[in-house]
């Protein structure tokens, strides 16, 4: 099952996740698709890092619950999609 984060990057409460679970997915491929629109170019240094922590924390919490990896993609999701 394909898990994409979007806005919420917390695994306490995500919908997406619980209902991964219930259904008892074996096999979960969480991602995070930044928009080239949100980049260091067009938002401000500080908050780009922020998302890169939010990210890397995302990451490790999957790894340690879920034995899953964030994998992160650049691109339009329109594209990636």
């Amino acid at each position: 099952a394909i898990v994409w984060f979007r806005k919420c990057l917390r695994l306490h409460d995500n919908a997406a996740l619980a209902e991964a679970s219930k259904a008892g997915v074996k096999h979960m491929c969480p991602i995070f698709v930044i928009d080239p629109h949100f980049g260091p170019g067009h938002v401000g240094v500080n908050r780009y890092r922020f998302l890169l922590d939010c990210l890397s924390d995302l990451d490790q919490q999957l790894r340690a619950k879920y034995g899953s990896r964030l994998l992160v993609l650049q691109g339009k999701p329109e594209d990636i999609f």
